[in-house]
C-alpha cells in the first residue's frame, strides 16, 4: 500500500513541478496539511535514491522534529536519522542525556563517514547552534576493538570511565559498561545496541552483540571490529568551547525569539562556532527583587550603571539585553 502509495504520487503532475523546483535552486513549498510534508519528502527520496547527498530538514522545535521523523519513517524505510538538541544543562557539572548524546554523535560519525548520502536528516533550528565536537578530535578520539587486539580488561575499563562511561552489574543502557571475568560489556553511545567482548587473557577473542534485556548474546552477530568515540563527557572542552547555559540557551534562545533577521545572520553564528560568548541580561523593572535603585542604561555599545548579576557577564563578548 505505501509503495503503491509512493509510485503514484510520483507520477503526479503535482510532484514533477515541485521537483522541478526543487532542482532549480531555492524553492518555497507551503500548504502542506498533517501526513502529506512527510508523504512528498518520502517520494522525493525514492525519486533521488541513486543520487549523493544528505538532507537536512529544520524544525522550529524539538517536538515538531519528533513529529516528522515519526511520519517520515511511514514512507522512508531506511535513511532517516535525527540530530536533536540538548536538552537541560543549566546546572554545573551536570551531563547530557546520553540518549541525546548518541543521536548526535552518530549523526556526525555518519557525515564524516565515506557513506553514500541520500538520508534524511531532521533537527530543530536550535540544534544545529549549539556546538558540536571539531571533526579532527573525533577523529582522534576513535577506540578500534577486534578479535586479536590486546587490550586488558582492566585499561579498557580505565579509559571507559575516564570518558564519563559508568560502571554497572549489567550494562543495559548508552553509556554503561560491565566487566565479569573474561567478558566485558559496553553500550556504546552510538550504537543502537550492546556489544560484547569475549576475552582470552589479555586478548579479545569475539566482538558480538547481545540482547541488554536477556543479557544474551545474539546469534549471527559476530562483528569484525567495534568502534568507540571517546568523547562523551568533555563538554566543557570540546563539544562547547564556551559558558553552555549562558551562550548557548540564554543569549542563544534571547536572539532566536526576539532578534531582527540582521541581527541572528550577524551574531548566531559566533554562537555556533563558539568563537564568542554570549550572554542575557535581562530587565529586572524598577523596584524588583528588593533591589529599587538598580538602573542600567545602553548608550551605543556601551552599558552603565548597576544590575543583578548576569551571567558571565564579565567575559562576554556579547550581551543580548
Amino acid at each position: 500500500m505505501k509503495g503503491s502509495l509512493l509510485q503514484d504520487y510520483l507520477r503526479s503532475d503535482e510532484f514533477r513541478r515541485a521537483r522541478s523546483l526543487l532542482e532549480a535552486g531555492f524553492a518555497r513549498l507551503g500548504d502542506f496539511w498533517g501526513g502529506s510534508l512527510a508523504l512528498f519528502l518520502g517520494a522525493w527520496h525514492k525519486a533521488r535514491e541513486d543520487e549523493a547527498g544528505n538532507c537536512i530538514l529544520v524544525t522550529s522545535c524539538q517536538e515538531d522534529a519528533d513529529e516528522l521523523l515519526e511520519e517520515l519513517e511511514a514512507f522512508v524505510e531506511t535513511g532517516v536519522t535525527s540530530f536533536p538538541a540538548w536538552d537541560s544543562l543549566f546546572l554545573e557539572n551536570s551531563n547530557p542525556d546520553p540518549l541525546v548524546y548518541g543521536d548526535r554523535l552518530q549523526v556526525l560519525e555518519t557525515l564524516q563517514g565515506p557513506g553514500e548520502g541520500g538520508s534524511f536528516i531532521v533537527t530543530p533550528v536550535h540544534a544545529l547552534v549549539q556546538p558540536v565536537p571539531d571533526p579532527r578530535l573525533l577523529r582522534d578520539a576513535r577506540l578500534e576493538l577486534f578479535a586479536g587486539s590486546r587490550l586488558p580488561p582492566t585499561e579498557l575499563a580505565e579509559v571507559l570511565t575516564a570518558k564519563g562511561y559508568r560502571n554497572v552489574p549489567l550494562a543495559e543502557a548508552v553509556g554503561e559498561y560491565s566487566s565479569r571475568g573474561d567478558i566485558f560489556d559496553v553500550f556504546p553511545y552510538s550504537h543502537d545496541a550492546p556489544v560484547r567482548l569475549e576475552y582470552f587473557g589479555d586478548a579479545i577473542e569475539s566482538v558480538r552483540r547481545y540482547d541488554p534485556a536477556t543479557q544474551r548474546s545474539v546469534p549471527g552477530s559476530v562483528e569484525d571490529r567495534l568502534e568507540l568515540a571517546l568523547i562523551a563527557q568533555e563538554l566543557g572542552r570540546a563539544l562547547a568551547p564556551i559558558p553552555f547555559s549562558s551562550s548557548v540557551y540564554l543569549a542563544t534562545e534571547a536572539l532566536l525569539l526576539a532578534g531582527t533577521p540582521e541581527q541572528r545572520t550577524r551574531y548566531l553564528p559566533g554562537r555556533a562556532s563558539g568563537e564568542r560568548i554570549g550572554t542575557l541580561a535581562h530587565s529586572e523593572g524598577a523596584g524588583r527583587g528588593g533591589s529599587p535603585g538598580l538602573t542600567t542604561r545602553i548608550e551605543g555599545d556601551r552599558v552603565s550603571g548597576t544590575k543583578i548579576p548576569v551571567p558571565d557577564g564579565d567575559i562576554a563578548g556579547l550581551i543580548v539585553a
